[in-house]
């Protein structure tokens, strides 16, 4: 291989390493961000709409004693009926926004389980509320306590799913510290085996190129300058073994052009002796 394929080569692997690094350092890069910024665009969201659902939720039960506790006024019942749906459609807001942030069957699993439950609540708040709606106070009363499990299952529910979420968002921070620590290791060894091969590969080319020339560039230019302007008493000195550098084609051109002239002037010496 010519020196100026192995210059090429060592460029051609200096770029390939860097766009390595460079490429790596990119992908890894969009990884933690991916990883950091779960918190933002999932666990926060999630969060805040599970928020909505306790808070419905807990709203519909209490408007529920109201309707049941204060009396048979028709305005504070129907006060208590307004307040009942606004609780209800908070809750529903809440499930529908959380729906988008679902990440896993196992967040599907509690989504549905959390949607079942408030929709059993719900089912089971029908009698109560129509015995209150019709005055019948005390049957709505004796009614009430069939929602206490039903109640304590979907807070239970709530409770678990939000520290459900909690967790995810701890998992995502710690997978983001995890790939950038990886990402550093990575960007690490690629660059320390990019630069010993890069440098073991210059090492080669430059032993080969002071084999071919046989010295130092500079001491290569100076023998044959002064060999092109006539100076054939230069000493070249080679290394030892040295056969086919060309530096040692210099001496053997600088020995057979002293042979040549050598001879030449014997045989003009001869022509001059013979003459006379």
């Amino acid at each position: 291989m010519s020196v100026a394929k192995r210059l090429y080569l060592l460029i051609f692997c200096s770029a390939l390493g860097l766009l390595l690094v460079a490429g790596l350092g990119i992908y890894q890069t969009e990884r933690v961000y991916t990883a950091a910024n779960f918190g933002n665009v999932n666990t926060v969201p999630a969060l805040e709409a599970l928020d909505k659902i306790t808070a419905g939720v807990a709203q519909t039960r209490l408007n529920i004693y109201r309707h049941v506790f204060l009396g048979t006024d028709a305005a504070k019942m129907a006060g208590s009926d307004r307040k009942l749906e606004e609780a209800e459609n908070l809750v529903f807001k809440g499930l529908e926004e959380y729906e988008a942030t679902i990440v896993d069957t196992e967040d599907r699993k509690r989504f549905e389980n959390v949607s079942r439950l408030f929709k059993d609540y719900l089912a089971g708040t029908s009698g109560v509320l129509a015995s209150s709606r019709a005055n019948r106070k005390e049957e709505a009363k004796n009614l009430i306590p069939t929602l206490a499990d039903k109640g304590f299952k979907l807070d239970e529910a709530l409770a678990e799913y939000l520290d459900y979420n909690v967790e995810l968002g701890k998992q995502s921070a710690a997978e983001a510290e995890s790939i950038q620590t990886a990402a550093i290791m990575q960007a690490v060894v690629i660059s320390v085996v990019t630069l010993l091969a890069l440098m073991a590969f210059g090492m080669f080319i430059l032993r080969a190129l002071m084999k071919q020339l046989g010295g130092e560039p500079a001491y290569v230019s100076e023998i044959v300058s002064r060999v092109a302007a006539g100076d054939l008493t230069v000493q070249v000195e080679t290394r030892a073994n040295d056969t086919g550098s060309m530096l040692m084609g210099v001496k053997g051109m600088i020995v057979k052009l002293s042979e040549i002239i050598t001879t030449v002037r014997t045989g003009a010496d001869s022509l001059a002796s013979a003459s006379e």
